[in-house]
């Protein structure tokens, strides 16, 4: 029986990190990006790559 609630309650906690890390994705896409347009927006340039080649 614990061996059960143990599994059902990392399942549980398993497919909240899934969650979690889905809306972090959105949450970091949409810092961004222009909402209206979608374009990348300064936040995305500033933390671009080729910009810390200089």
């Amino acid at each position: 029986m614990l061996t059960r609630d143990l599994s059902h309650q990392k399942a549980i906690a398993e497919a909240r990190t899934l969650a979690l890390e889905a809306s972090t994705a959105q949450i970091e896409y949409a810092a961004k990006h222009d909402y209206l347009t979608g374009l990348a927006n300064r936040r995305f340039f500033d933390k671009a790559p080729c910009c810390a080649l200089q």
